[in-house]
C-alpha cells in the first residue's frame, strides 16, 4: 500500500497505509507514534518530530550558529536529507555519486584510463560525502570541474592542431606553386631530416663528420664513401629562413659543390649544394 507524506514525514490522512502494520516509513526511519503526543522518527542520533523539529539539540550546533539547533535540514526537507540526525547534506550528493559510478563504468568500457582514474577519485569523495556527514562533496565537484577544464583544453588543442594543419597545407600549396612540383611534407623536423638523408643516399645511422648551427638552422656534413673508395662530400641543411619559400621550413640534402678540390661555401658560410639530385623535405613543426 502507498503512503503519502507531508514535508517532515507526517502521514497524509487517507493515504491508505495501516501504520500498525509498518513502523518504518518516511526515509526508512522507524516511527515512534506511541511514545509522544506528536509522532516522531528515530534518526539514530536524535528523534525527529513530524513538525520538522528534533527533540534534542544538534550535537554540531556550534558549527552552524545561524541555524536553529532543533531544525531538520535547516528547514529545507526538499533538497536536503539527514540520515542520522547529526548533519544534513544535499540530495545532490547522492545523485552525483550515481553519476560518478556511471561515468566510471563508461570510461572503463571505452578504454579511457585517464577519465576512469579521475572518475574513480571523484566517486571516492562523493561516496564519503554521502556516507560521512562531516565530509563535504566539494572535493568531488572540484575534480569534475578539473576534468571539464581538461576536456575544454583538449578541445582547444585539437582546434589548434586543425588550424596548424590548415596553415601547413597552405604552406605546402605555396611551395608547390613556386616550384611547380608536389612538395613532400612530413610532420616533424626530425622526420624531414631523416627523409632528406635517405633520398640523398646518406644512411640515417651515419655520424656526421662535422656539424654547426646557423641563423637558419642546423647543418650536418658527411663523408659519403663511393664505389671507387673515394670520398663524396654531402651536407644536410635545415632551412627556416629560405627567402624563396617564406614560412615553409624544410631540410635539404645533397652533394656539396667543390672548387679546386675544396668545398664551396655560400654567403652564410654553409656548403653549397648541387641542384641536381638535391633532396628537399618540408615539415609542419
Amino acid at each position: 500500500m502507498k503512503a503519502d507524506y507531508l514535508p517532515y514525514g507526517g502521514l497524509i490522512s487517507g493515504s491508505g497505509l495501516n501504520v500498525a502494520e509498518n513502523d518504518y516509513l518516511w526515509t526508512g526511519k522507524e516511527l515512534q507514534h506511541q511514545l509522544f503526543d506528536t509522532p516522531a522518527y528515530d534518526s539514530s542520533a536524535r528523534l525527529l518530530f513530524t513538525n520538522g523539529l528534533f527533540a534534542s539539540l544538534d550535537p554540531l550546533a556550534e558549527k552552524y550558529p545561524g541555524i536553529s539547533p532543533y531544525a531538520y535540514c535547516a528547514g529545507n526537507p526538499i533538497s536536503r536529507i539527514d540520515k542520522s540526525g547529526n548533519c544534513f547534506e544535499t540530495a545532490f550528493d547522492v545523485v552525483s555519486l550515481v553519476a560518478d559510478v556511471h561515468s566510471f563504468v563508461s570510461n572503463i568500457k571505452e578504454g579511457n584510463v585517464g577519465g576512469a582514474i579521475v572518475d574513480g577519485i571523484g566517486t571516492v569523495f562523493d561516496a564519503a560525502a554521502v556516507f560521512l556527514p562531516i565530509v563535504p562533496a566539494v572535493a568531488g565537484h572540484s575534480i569534475k570541474a578539473i576534468r571539464a577544464l581538461d576536456k575544454g583544453t583538449d578541445a582547444l588543442k585539437a582546434a589548434d592542431r586543425v588550424v596548424d594543419g590548415a596553415k601547413a597545407a597552405d604552406r605546402t600549396g605555396d611551395v608547390s606553386k613556386a616550384t611547380g612540383k608536389t612538395a613532400k611534407t612530413v610532420e616533424t623536423s626530425r622526420a624531414a631530416r631523416r627523409e632528406a638523408m635517405r633520398e640523398s643516399g646518406i644512411p640515417t645511422s651515419q655520424q656526421p663528420a662535422s656539424q654547426f648551427k646557423t641563423k637558419s638552422g642546423y647543418v650536418y656534413n658527411y663523408d659519403a664513401p663511393t664505389s671507387s673508395n673515394s670520398k663524396n662530400f654531402k651536407s644536410v641543411q635545415q632551412q627556416t629562413l629560405d627567402r624563396s619559400h617564406p614560412n615553409a621550413p624544410h631540410w635539404e640534402a645533397g652533394n656539396v659543390k667543390m672548387q679546386d678540390g675544396k668545398v664551396k661555401y655560400n654567403s652564410d658560410g654553409v656548403p653549397s649544394l648541387y641542384n641536381e639530385g638535391k633532396a628537399k623535405v618540408y615539415y609542419r613543426r
